[in-house]
């Protein structure tokens, strides 16, 4: 939705919107690449063109406000379209408890069997409401919410729970008030009528590591029924003054992804964090795969320089080289440690100083891949560093 309060985004008036629609009525292409939010010709001209409307895949719903009257009208000209399998809902600086589209625009929103569905600082009013949108989605691959809340997180019990089909893909984070409430409604048969137990790639951007977010993590990482066999944290910001406390069993999962920043004031944390969890598995576990992507900070790098960084993690390579030579990690193949930042000249001398920490792999004859950037991950790997 257009921001009324803001110079820098002026409204056009009608008759100069309906002069752009006239114009490129005859481009289908065109009119799919236009905004649709503010022109009632083009909602006309799709509900008297039927043909028209299915060439619309992809939407992107932006709020930039509280609802208006006039806002809640123009999302009208969605409900024509019969074939959207993506959708983005996004809210900047809406906080309201209370969804504001009309029952037809919800609807409509409902009805369409989605391939992806992105949510982005979304509130829902309640958890059916995010059960409705995946309500129809039979083959629905990638969920991914970012700032969601849900000020009512048990289901309304008059909403119709109908079941839901699981994506493969899911992101979620701990970024707002009462995190886990995702995670708890898949865990507990109880709650909504969601399921997750198809996601095979888990991608989790995790900020302070909320206690109870970690232990509803730590309940669906332990369900016998997932399909979950891929699983990424990207470490946000610097970490509080309390320590993560609760572990991970992450047992089941083949390929581990952790990207970290070098601030030397969280990244020891979260090495030690997770040096502690490779030290729980079982000693029949299925971790094949293990990725560290460590993003140089611009801060770290005006302190002092990155060969002079990665010098300090020393302590860190040898810890990790006797953890993951542990007989408990013997169907570890692979272990990948990539530095995300600019050229580095001295690269070749602080990768033998890497190598030299990792002794005991290297004997087991283990697979020890280090680089400067992501180009030396399998493409899937990259793909889901970038979340």
């Amino acid at each position: 939705m257009p921001d009324r309060n803001h110079s820098n985004h002026p409204e056009f008036p009608p008759e100069i919107l309906d002069a752009i629609v006239d114009e490129l009525k005859s481009s289908k292409h065109a009119l799919i690449q236009i905004s649709l939010a503010d022109c009632d010709r083009l909602r006309g001209l799709i509900t008297l063109s039927p043909k028209l409307a299915i060439y619309f895949k992809h939407l992107h719903i932006s709020c930039r406000e509280f609802l208006l009257s006039a806002d809640r009208k123009s999302l009208k000209v969605i409900e024509p379209l019969i074939n959207i399998t993506s959708l983005h809902l996004e809210s900047l600086g809406f906080h309201g408890p209370e969804r504001e589209f009309c029952d037809s625009v919800w609807a409509s929103l409902c009805s369409h069997s989605y391939h992806t569905i992105q949510l982005s600082n979304w509130c829902f009013s309640w958890m059916d409401e995010f059960c409705a949108l995946m309500s129809n989605s039979t083959s629905l691959y990638r969920i991914e919410t970012q700032l969601v809340r849900f000020p009512k997180r048990e289901c309304n019990a008059y909403y119709p729970r109908h079941p839901t089909t699981s994506p493969i893909e899911l992101v979620i984070d701990d970024l707002t008030p009462n995190p886990e409430v995702i995670l708890e409604s898949a865990v507990s048969p109880s709650s909504c009528p969601y399921s997750f137990s198809r996601v095979r790639f888990l991608k989790i951007r995790l900020g302070h590591g909320d206690t109870v977010f970690l232990q509803r993590l730590n309940r669906f990482l332990n369900l016998p029924s997932t399909s979950l066999k891929n699983l990424y944290i990207r470490h946000f910001g610097a970490l509080s003054g309390t320590p993560m406390t609760v572990n991970l069993n992450i047992s089941r999962v083949e390929n581990l992804g952790i990207r970290v920043s070098n601030y030397p004031e969280s990244i020891s944390a979260r090495f030690d964090w997770w040096i502690a969890n490779f030290k729980k598995v079982d000693y029949h576990n299925s971790i094949r795969t293990i990725t560290f992507v460590i993003f140089e900070s611009n801060a770290e790098r005006e302190r002092r320089s990155p060969l002079a960084s990665i010098k300090s993690m020393e302590a860190y390579w040898s810890q990790l080289d006797e953890c993951l030579a542990s007989p408990r990690l013997a169907s570890l193949r692979r272990v990948a440690i990539v530095f995300e930042g600019p050229p580095l000249p001295e690269w070749e001398e602080a990768k033998m100083l890497i190598e030299g920490g990792f002794t005991r792999l290297k004997q087991l004859g283990r697979e020890l891949v280090l680089g400067r950037n992501l180009d030396v991950l399998t493409s899937e790997a990259r793909r889901s560093f970038l979340l």
